[in-house]
């Protein structure tokens, strides 16, 4: 194998996160497919129809998002760099 085969191949590894991230999104897409139904939310009076599936998809978003800014805001308040990649 060449040394630029070798190289492209030596960088691709998939960390134990990644794996567990890619696991995590399969497990939300089967579940956001087989819950196709529609849905009532009622917020301050007010009632939405939406599918069910596209709140699924809102709730784990923001959970993504929320996820994300504690764990910078935790990092930030321990004075800890970002981690090297």
């Amino acid at each position: 194998m060449s040394e630029f085969g070798k190289a492209a191949t030596e960088n691709k590894r998939i960390s134990v996160r990644g794996v567990i991230a890619i696991i995590i999104l399969v497990i939300a897409v089967v579940f956001m497919a087989q819950n196709t139904t529609d849905v009532t939310i009622r917020v301050l009076g007010y009632s939405y129809d939406v599918w069910l599936w596209a709140l699924i998809l809102v709730v784990f978003l923001l959970g993504m998002v929320l996820g994300g800014a504690v764990r910078a805001g935790v990092r930030k308040l321990r004075g800890e760099e970002k981690a090297p990649k």
